[in-house]
This record gives structure tokens, sequence and C-alpha cells, in this order.
């Protein structure tokens, strides 16, 4: 089960996707996307937002 594996947010979508292509047939790579832009909100940051960014950005760059 994911949740035993710890597994994380980009895991998560690769779940996700492949259930999707599986169940309905979808092409995971035509018909399905992980990222969605939403504009117009007005979303005050918060310290956490930039340590989540800050964060994703560390890991990446000692994760190769």
């Amino acid at each position: 089960m994911a949740k035993d594996r710890d597994v994380n947010e980009s895991d998560t979508v690769s779940i996700v996707t492949d259930m999707l292509a599986e169940v309905f047939d979808y092409d995971k790579y035509l018909e399905l996307t992980s990222e969605f832009a939403v504009k117009g909100i007005g979303l005050d940051l918060k310290e956490n937002h930039l340590r989540q960014a800050v964060d994703y950005g560390a890991n990446k760059l000692y994760s190769g």
C-alpha cells in the first residue's frame, strides 16, 4: 500500500495516472495531465509556501 511505503506527491500522481489509464482506458500521455494552472485565485503566500518551494528545489538538486 502506498501509505505504508511513505510515497510522496510525485509518486501519488503516478499511481493515480496509472489507475485512470487502466480503469478508464485513457492514454496517460495524451489525455491526462498531472499539472493544472489555476489563475486568478489571489492566494496570499505564507511562510510554509516558501518552505515547501525551497524544500522541493533542494530535494531536486540533491536527488539528481
